[in-house]
C-alpha cells in the first residue's frame, strides 16, 4: 500500500487522500481477513482446504476481470477514445 501513494494516479484515483481517510484505507485490507478468518475456517472443517483455496482464487480472478472490464468500458466511452 506505501508504495502505491507514491503513484500520482493512485492520487488522483483516490482523491489526494490525508490523515486519518488514508489510515483508514491502509486498515481496511486488515479488517478483510479478520471478517472471512472464521467463515475460511468454518468451511475448510466442513468441506476440506481445497475448496477454500478454490474460492479464494477464483475471487482473485473474479475481481480482476471485473477490473479489466471496468477499465475497457471506461476507455470505450471516454470522449477522447478513437479507433483511428
Amino acid at each position: 500500500m506505501d508504495g502505491l501513494q507514491y503513484l500520482q494516479q493512485w492520487q488522483v484515483f483516490m482523491n489526494h487522500p490525508k490523515g486519518a481517510w488514508l489510515g483508514f484505507i491502509n486498515a481496511i485490507q486488515a479488517v478483510r481477513g479478520i471478517i472471512t478468518y472464521p467463515i475460511q475456517a468454518d468451511v475448510a472443517d466442513r468441506y476440506g482446504r481445497r475448496l477454500v483455496f478454490m474460492l479464494a482464487s477464483s475471487s482473485s480472478h473474479l475481481d480482476r476481470g471485473f477490473r479489466l472490464v471496468q477499465k475497457i468500458l471506461r476507455c470505450l466511452f471516454s470522449p477522447d477514445f478513437s479507433l483511428v
